[in-house]
């Protein structure tokens, strides 16, 4: 069974079962993939946490895991990018098996973009400014480009204008421009490392360049995962 630690946002988990439903390859209701749901919104924000010092999100990340565990849960995934920078502490202490948004993501990356090619990435400060996807990137000798400061406010902008349910031609053309920023400075994709934006993404027909959503990349993998046990029942 699957466990999804949720509620960062709401929308964003809604998301992901959606994505991991036309992931799966069914006929009938008993191919798809078991699922179990903690959407738990209390969770305190994670790029507070990370650059203002607000409260830290681990505990209730814990609980979530904990809930999810007891439940029959055999494997973990976070809908949220940034949430990763806190998941090795959750499994210190729960001992969850997580699936990585961030792996899985860096594979998709280099299964499409051609060795050296700079991959641009659109995320929440805390995950932008971190090593999360810094790292992997470096490993693999691919450059990372984030936004300048005033584009960086800008996508946190479009992140909290979606949380509150805005998703309106004038925040997809905010980040749109700040992604004809990355691809002028020579990226051969962006990825959508937070997991609302994807969903202004999805609104807009008319992207600059190709996009990478972390949020379908992890419902792939999910899937693919499950299909033995699926086809087992079956």
């Amino acid at each position: 069974m699957l466990g999804v630690l949720g509620g960062m946002g709401p929308a964003a988990t809604v998301d992901f079962l959606d994505k991991l439903v036309r992931a799966t390859e069914a006929e009938r209701d008993q191919d798809h993939v078991p699922v179990v749901v903690w959407n738990d919104p209390r969770v305190p924000d994670r790029t507070d946490a990370l650059c203002h010092g607000g409260p830290d999100p681990t505990p209730a990340l814990i609980t979530g895991a904990s809930a999810l565990l007891a439940m029959g849960a055999s494997v973990l995934v976070a809908i949220c990018n940034t949430a990763h920078l806190f998941l090795p502490e959750v499994t210190a202490v729960t001992g969850a098996r997580f699936l990585s948004m961030v792996e899985a993501t860096v594979a998709e990356v280099t299964g499409l973009l051609p060795p050296g090619v700079p991959v641009g990435l659109l995320a929440g400060t805390a995950a932008a400014q971190s090593d999360l996807y810094a790292a992997p990137f470096a490993e693999a000798g691919r450059p990372l480009l984030v936004p300048a400061p005033p584009d960086q406010e800008e996508v946190m902008a479009v992140i909290r204008a979606v949380k509150a349910g805005d998703v309106s031609e004038r925040t997809a053309g905010r980040l749109r421009a700040v992604t004809t920023e990355l691809r002028a400075a020579g990226a051969g994709a962006v990825i959508a490392g937070c997991t609302e934006l994807p969903i202004v993404f999805a609104a807009d027909p008319r992207p600059v360049v190709p996009v990478i959503d972390p949020t379908a990349v992890l419902a792939a993998a999910a899937a693919q995962l499950f299909r033995p046990v699926r086809l087992a029942v079956a």
